[in-house]
C-alpha cells in the first residue's frame, strides 16, 4: 500500500471504497411536482424517537427544497433501479421523478418510489452544515417496505453500482496487513 498524502482527490478516493447503499431523496419542487436526488449518505439515528440522517450538498436544489417544506423521503433502493438513480444523480438535470416511478400514498408526505426496499417518510427534525454538505436529521412519520422476497440492494462502490452476492468460503481474503495512522502498511 502507497500513502497517500491528505488532498481532496484522496479523500474521494479512500471514500469511493466504502459500500454504501443507494438511497433517493424525495420531496415536492415549488410547483408539486414530484423530485428525487441519489444519495449515499443515510444513516439510521435512533429508533426512540425514530430518526435518519442525510447529507445533502447546500448548494443543490434538494437542499433548499428540504428545509422550505420541512419534509423529505427517503427510499432504499434495489437492484433493478439503477435508471430511477441515474436519473436523480445528474447534476444540474431534471430531477422530476415520471408517475410510472411512484407509488399513490396519500398517507404519506414525500412522494415514495415503487420497487424500494422500503419507504422512510420523515419531517425535518434538526440540521446543521458540515462543510460542503449539510446533515439533516428526520423524525420518521411512516415506513413503507417493498414487496419479498426482494431483489436486494443496490449498492454503490467504486464509483458504480453493485450488487451484493453471499460471501463464499472460497472468496474470503485474510486481512494480514494492518494500516497505519499515516495510511502506510506496518
Amino acid at each position: 500500500m502507497t500513502p497517500a498524502g491528505l488532498t481532496p482527490d484522496s479523500f474521494k478516493e479512500a471514500m469511493c471504497r466504502y459500500a454504501s447503499g443507494v438511497t433517493l431523496i424525495t420531496v415536492h419542487d415549488a410547483d408539486g411536482a414530484p423530485v428525487g436526488m441519489t444519495a449515499t449518505a443515510f444513516s439510521s439515528v435512533s429508533s426512540e424517537p425514530p430518526l435518519v440522517l442525510i447529507c445533502v450538498h447546500g448548494a443543490t436544489r434538494t437542499y433548499e427544497r428540504v428545509l422550505r417544506s420541512g419534509y423529505f423521503g427517503v427510499n432504499l433502493l434495489g437492484v433493478g433501479a439503477e435508471p430511477i438513480a441515474e436519473h436523480c444523480s445528474r447534476p444540474g438535470g431534471s430531477k422530476v421523478l415520471p408517475s410510472e416511478w411512484l407509488i399513490d400514498a396519500p398517507q404519506w408526505t414525500a412522494p415514495a418510489v415503487a420497487g424500494s426496499l422500503a419507504f422512510v417518510d420523515c419531517e425535518t427534525y434538526r440540521h446543521f452544515p458540515a462543510g460542503t454538505h449539510h446533515v439533516i436529521v428526520g423524525r420518521v412519520r411512516g415506513i413503507g417496505l417493498g414487496p419479498a422476497p426482494d431483489p436486494g440492494p443496490l449498492v454503490h462502490y467504486q464509483r458504480g453500482y453493485q450488487a451484493l452476492h453471499p460471501l463464499q468460503e472460497t472468496t474470503r481474503m485474510p486481512f494480514t496487513a494492518p494500516l497505519t495512522s499515516n495510511g502506510s502498511v506496518r
